[in-house]
């Protein structure tokens, strides 16, 4: 199974280089998924490690929060008179876009623990639902 995923995951680069189709991509991408969920080697080991675990749970909260990061960087830039990106130099590129990643963080830390979190288990006491179980590792 694991040379099955190393094949499609070599695949699905060489397809997101070369300038395919999305869908072709797509696919592809469907697949590799599909031989990761049946893959119980060193990869699902690596992927169910603790930081990673956390980071997918974070995940929907940090997509909700990165978009405000963004706008915020991106008016504070224009009231500095900066609306070329191409202006600013490597290492204060760097710099704003390591700041952009923790407040970005820290804001989806803080609407997993204080909104998400509570809203689904609310959710779940409200339709009767039980919490899922977590697969046996």
């Amino acid at each position: 199974m694991a040379d099955f995923v190393r094949g499609d995951l070599h695949a699905l680069l060489i397809l997101l280089q070369i300038g395919t189709s999305d869908f072709l991509a797509v696919v592809v991408f469907a697949l590799l998924i599909l031989a990761a969920v049946g893959n119980d080697g060193r990869v699902t080991r690596a992927l169910n490690a603790t930081p990673l675990l956390w980071l997918g749970a974070l995940s929907y909260s940090l997509y909700l929060a990165h978009g405000l990061v963004q706008f915020g960087a991106t008016r504070l830039l224009s009231a500095q008179g900066i609306d070329n990106r191409d202006t600013i130099s490597h290492l204060a590129s760097l710099l704003l876009i390591g700041a952009m990643v923790l407040i970005a963080f820290g804001i989806a830390v803080l609407t997993y623990l204080t909104v998400e979190r509570i809203a689904r288990r609310r959710l779940r006491r409200l339709f009767g639902l039980a919490r899922p179980k977590m697969a046996a590792g």
